[in-house]
């Protein structure tokens, strides 16, 4: 590989996005059916699981998939969705969806945090 090439990897590699998603759901049936579309689509961390609630991890590119956060809500409307996302230049931020009474609602906020070098050179040693 030449160095041309090799630059030009470099440029397109994507920032990991962690995405940390809460969600709930009506019924049990739902949580296992989105919860399954999920992994389906993604490697999934589970961080922590009810009978009506999970909270897990995945990880995308750049910043969160909000069209296809969105169509988790098309398909399973009894969901309430909240990703709390953080990439790794120090962007982040929060995306909630849900449906109230057949109206989808869709919020999100962004902001510059700390970046992984940011962290590295603030809290260790």
């Amino acid at each position: 590989m030449n160095l041309n090439a090799y630059s030009i990897l470099l440029i397109n590699m994507p920032n990991e996005c962690i995405n940390r998603l809460t969600i709930t759901a009506k019924t049990r049936l739902d949580l296992d059916s989105i919860t399954a579309t999920i992994a389906a689509n993604y490697a999934i961390h589970v961080i922590q699981r009810g009978p009506y609630g999970i909270r897990l991890q995945v990880t995308s590119a750049w910043k969160p998939d909000y069209l296809w956060l969105q169509s988790l809500i098309d398909a399973f409307p009894s969901c309430w969705i909240k990703d709390e996302w953080l990439v790794e230049d120090g962007k982040a931020g929060v995306w909630i969806g849900y449906t109230n009474h057949g109206t989808k609602r869709f919020s999100s906020t962004e902001w510059e945090d700390l970046s992984l070098e940011a962290e590295n050179y603030f809290f260790n040693e």
